[in-house]
């Protein structure tokens, strides 16, 4: 049960970072609550928009002091920071179990790849040039991972940043924050809130605006930020695909697909939401990865046996449910899960594993810990099926007749071998964004390329 708005106001805090100062929001009291068992992790106080404002006037009036000094004399607070991070690994590891519902084993890599990222941004190519203040807007499934790559991605050349974190990943992101006390004031700027505050930064005129988000709120703000002048790069959330031909190692094969179809609940981009089967080995792919979904251990993330946790929220379980009621009677077969975990929480689910009969070129997915499987006579045909996911992954033993097959696909990342990396997303450009030319605080990501 959610807790009362007094509980609310009694824990609100300043957790906003303008200027080089802390201070509360001028906006509504907003809570972040533990999807494993809804209780209050947290209150803040949001931005509002004169709140938004200060902290833009603040990255502009640090832009140009920052981007003049040396490469070497931006990386110093950034490898400063990581020191930090790391040194408080634990809290955090633990802060990211609670609010976001992670595993602990994934609350660990997530919190390691954000360290990561920050020790990689010391050694920016020095030719890359800032573009000016600049916004970020990030999602809460991976809240220190990928934020913290983008934000090192933007600081280290030159850009001072205001960072809008999704509002379940409140309060992971001000313990990030906190631990950021090296770099000058105004150059990194922290706003709380929902989407109303991240509307705000878009309209905010800043030199640059990058999102990361579902795709239709990377495209939303985007267009916002594009109507105020403001160069914009989004990254949007994907489906990708699994391919398993008739000569892969099917254990290997299972033990992929599992891991990329329920870790983090499948809720992290690039998830494989459909298996593509050919024919020979169907029947023996679904029993091993019907089985070995049933065998995951749900339940309360805080638990070291727990493979899976939680969705974000009670709606997500509920919508996951509704998906699967549909594509049963749409002819669809359930062989694994299928069912919400009301025993666990309001917010759980049972890993699935659905097999489709269905002739149509597409099939709907679900973002969630629900993948579908169908078989192909011929993996050439499946070409409309796969063709409005961002990746897929083509397993098998003869790796030239699995590139073939995988070129063949025309999707904008294909690996052959084994599956795209969970957390990629697809790059949304705006018109008036020649983004991989001089905004250098927009990472590539690795939707450019095939990867082989």
């Amino acid at each position: 049960m959610r807790s009362s708005e007094e509980e609310l106001v009694s824990r609100a805090d300043t957790a906003l970072l303008i200027g080089g100062s802390r201070r509360a929001g001028s906006g509504e009291i907003l809570g972040s609550w533990n999807p494993a068992n809804r209780r209050l992790v947290d209150s803040y106080q949001a931005a509002a928009a004169e709140d938004i404002l200060d902290a833009a006037a603040a990255a502009a009036a640090a832009a140009a002091a920052w981007a003049a000094r040396a490469p070497a004399d931006r990386a110093a607070p950034l490898a400063a920071w990581a020191d930090r991070i790391e040194a408080a690994f634990d809290d955090l590891a633990a802060a990211v179990v609670e609010e976001i519902g992670a595993t602990i084993s994934e609350a660990r890599a997530d919190v390691a790849d954000g360290v990561a990222a920050l020790r990689a941004s010391t050694g920016t190519d020095e030719r890359s040039r800032p573009i000016g203040h600049v916004g970020l807007v990030t999602p809460w499934v991976s809240p220190a991972a990928l934020p913290l790559a983008r934000l090192a991605a933007a600081l280290s050349v030159g850009n001072t940043v205001v960072w809008k974190p999704a509002p379940y990943a409140s309060v992971v992101s001000a313990k990030l924050a906190a631990l950021c006390d090296d770099l000058p004031d105004g150059v990194f700027n922290v706003v709380l809130g929902d989407g109303d505050t991240a509307l705000s930064l878009a309209r905010s005129h800043l030199a640059g605006f990058h999102v990361v988000g579902t795709v239709e709120a990377a495209r939303w703000l985007c267009r916002e930020a594009l109507d105020a002048g403001t160069r914009v790069y989004g990254e949007a959330a994907c489906a990708c695909i699994a391919i398993v031909l008739a000569d892969a190692d099917l254990e290997s094969a299972t033990e992929l697909v599992l891991a990329a179809a329920f870790r983090s609940a499948g809720q992290r981009s690039c998830a494989v939401e459909q298996v593509i089967v050919e024919t020979p080995v169907l029947d023996g792919f679904l029993e091993r990865l019907a089985a070995r979904a049933a065998e995951l251990r749900v339940g309360d993330p805080a638990e070291t046996s727990v493979e899976m946790g939680p969705l974000g929220d009670a709606e997500s379980a509920r919508r996951c449910g509704d998906f699967v009621e549909s594509q049963i009677v749409a002819g669809a077969r359930c062989h694994a899960g299928g069912t919400l975990l009301s025993e666990l929480g309001e917010a759980f689910f049972a890993p699935t594993v659905l097999q489709s009969f269905s002739h149509d070129d597409t099939v709907p997915l679900c973002s969630g810990p629900v993948v579908i499987v169908r078989g192909a006579d011929d993996v050439r045909a499946v070409a409309p099926v796969v063709s409005a996911a961002l990746a897929a992954g083509v397993l098998a033993r003869d790796l030239g007749r699995a590139a073939e097959i995988g070129t063949a696909l025309r999707l904008p990342l294909v690996r052959v071998g084994s599956l795209p990396r969970a957390g990629t997303y697809e790059a949304l450009v705006g018109p008036r964004a020649p983004i991989f030319s001089d905004a250098a605080f927009c990472p590539l990501t690795q939707t450019q390329e095939l990867t082989t």
